[in-house]
C-alpha cells in the first residue's frame, strides 16, 4: 500500500510538473533559460557547493561542541550524500538524515546521529524565524485573499508548535517519546524495539547537548544565518541571469521563505510539481509571470541535480552498511 501511494504521488508530481510546462508554454520558457551562458551556470554551481562549505561548516561546530573532529572533506562528502537521499526520497527532506551518522564514521555513531539532530534541529529554527518573518511581511503589504491570509497564519502555527515540539522533546527524549506515543496507538515495529537502546542513547547525546553545551547554539544559529543570506543571494544571481526585470534581495528572499512549505510535504521526491505550483503563485505575488517563475524552478532543479549526482557518487565511493550503526 505504501508503495502504491509513493508511486501514485510521483506521478501526480510529474504530471502536475508537465501541466505547468504545457500551460505556461514550453517555447517561452527555453526562451527565458537560455538567456544563460555556461558562465553563468558554472558560477551557480559553484555557488550551490558555497553553499554546502557553508552547511557543513555549521554541522561541524556542533560535532567540536561534543568534544569530536572529523576531516572536513568526509563530513562534506557525507552532507552532500543525505542530501541526494533525501531529495530523491518522499521523507520531507529528511530521509538521508542518519547516512550523514553513518558516514563520517568514528567510534560513537549514536553521538553522531545526535550532532546530525541538533544541526538539522538548528537549521529548521533559524529557517522557522525567517519563514514567519517573511510571511508576516507579505501580508502586511500585499493584498490578498482572506482564504489566502488564513492560509498564511494557520502555517505561522503549525510552524511555532513544530518548534516548540522539536525544543521541548528534545530535552526529555524526542525519539523514545514518539516511540512511545505510536505504541499507545498500536504502531510497533520489530526494528525499532530491537534498536531501543541505541535510541535511548542517541536522545540522551542530544539532551547532553542542551543541558552542557547549548551556548553553542547561537553560534550555530548564527551561521546558519549567514548560510541563508547566501542562499537568498544565490536567487537574487539566477533571477539577475535571467534577465527578471525589477529583481531585488527583499523579493528573492520572500521567494526563499514563502517557497519553503512546498519542501516540507513528504510524498513526493523533491516536491516535484508542488515546488513550481509554489513557486507560480510566489511569483504572481511579487508580479512576475508563469513563464518567470518555471524557468527559474528549472534552473534551480538543474543546479540542485548536479549536486545531487556528485552525493550520489560519494555514497558509491563510500558504501555503509545500517548495521554499523
Amino acid at each position: 500500500m505504501r508503495k502504491k501511494i509513493i508511486r501514485i504521488s510521483i506521478l501526480f508530481g510529474l504530471a502536475l510538473f508537465a501541466f505547468l510546462i504545457y500551460k505556461t508554454g514550453p517555447s517561452e520558457i527555453l526562451r527565458q533559460i537560455q538567456k544563460l551562458t555556461w558562465a553563468h551556470f558554472l558560477i551557480l554551481v559553484g555557488m550551490r557547493l558555497v553553499y554546502w562549505i557553508l552547511r557543513t561548516i555549521c554541522w561541524q561546530i556542533v560535532f567540536v561542541a561534543y568534544d569530536r573532529r572529523v576531516p572536513f572533506l568526509r563530513m562534506l562528502k557525507a552532507r552532500l550524500a543525505s542530501y541526494a537521499v533525501s531529495y530523491l526520497t518522499p521523507s520531507a527532506m529528511l530521509g538521508g538524515e542518519p547516512l550523514r551518522a553513518l558516514m563520517v564514521g568514528g567510534s560513537s555513531r549514536r553521538r553522531s546521529m545526535a550532532t546530525v539532530v541538533i544541526d538539522k534541529t538548528t537549521e529548521i529554527v533559524t529557517m522557522s524565524f525567517f519563514t514567519i518573518a517573511a510571511v508576516l511581511v507579505a501580508l502586511a503589504r500585499f493584498s490578498m485573499p482572506r482564504s489566502t491570509r488564513t492560509v498564511f497564519l494557520v502555517f505561522i502555527g503549525i510552524i511555532v508548535l513544530l518548534v516548540l515540539f522539536l525544543i521541548v522533546r528534545q530535552k526529555k527524549g524526542m525519539f523514545i517519546g514518539i516511540i512511545d506515543a505510536m505504541a499507545k496507538v498500536g504502531l510497533r515495529f520489530k526494528f525499532i524495539e530491537r534498536n531501543r537502546s541505541h535510541i535511548q542513547d542517541i536522545d540522551a547525546h542530544v539532551s547532553d547537548f542542551y543541558r552542557g553545551r547549548r551556548r553553542k547554539m547561537p553560534l550555530v544559529a548564527l551561521h546558519y544565518c549567514l548560510t541563508f543570506f547566501f542562499w537568498v543571494a544565490e536567487i537574487f544571481v539566477t533571477m539577475t541571469f535571467l534577465h527578471v526585470p525589477g529583481v531585488t534581495i527583499f523579493k528573492s528572499f520572500l521567494i526563499i521563505t514563502l517557497g519553503n512549505v512546498a519542501l516540507l510535504l513528504p510524498t513526493i521526491p523533491g516536491s516535484v510539481g508542488v515546488y513550481e505550483v509554489a513557486n507560480v503563485g510566489i511569483f504572481a505575488l511579487l508580479g512576475w509571470n508563469a513563464s518567470t517563475a518555471m524557468s527559474m524552478a528549472i534552473v534551480r532543479r538543474i543546479v540542485t541535480l548536479v549536486w545531487v549526482g556528485v552525493g550520489l557518487l560519494a555514497i558509491w565511493k563510500s558504501p555503509v552498511n545500517i548495521k554499523d550503526f
